[in-house]
């Protein structure tokens, strides 16, 4: 193992970044995936589609930001969650969050298809269920 490590000597270091990046995803995942799957409401996959923002040009403006706001943040956490597939933490609930977080067209259809998926329906209501919050209902 030595005279691999000796033909690389840049790697050690690499590696020691990986596992300290792959231990800071596994407990920001521990943290936030349950916290943001508790805040989930509890008929999301019953209730309609709601209709995006108009009106007057501030209103425009603030959907604008919030718009770009959340598909990085929807970005990072499906990246994370890529991440988190090869490395310790809960990709897939990671990616789904993601994915809720995310605003683009077919999100809905897409989130019901995923959430309808026995082992991912299964783990988020036993999170919510940890934190004391009702089970996701399906159509």
């Amino acid at each position: 193992m030595s005279e691999f490590l000796q033909q690389f000597p840049g790697l050690p270091a690499y590696l020691v970044w990986i596992g300290w990046l792959s231990a800071g995803l596994f407990l920001l995942s521990l943290a936030l995936v349950p916290v943001l799957l508790a805040r989930i409401p509890v008929d999301y996959f019953i209730q309609p589609e709601r209709p995006r923002a108009s009106g007057t040009k501030i209103a425009r403006i603030h959907y604008s930001l919030t718009w770009g706001l959340r598909n990085t943040l929807a970005l990072l956490l499906v990246l994370a969650g890529l991440l988190m597939l090869v490395l310790p933490g809960q990709g897939l609930l990671t990616i789904f969050l993601g994915l809720f977080t995310a605003d683009f067209p077919g999100k809905k259809k897409l989130e019901k298809k995923l959430v309808s998926i026995p082992s991912i329906h299964t783990s988020i209501n036993w999170i919510r269920q940890k934190k004391g919050v009702q089970p996701l209902l399906l159509p």
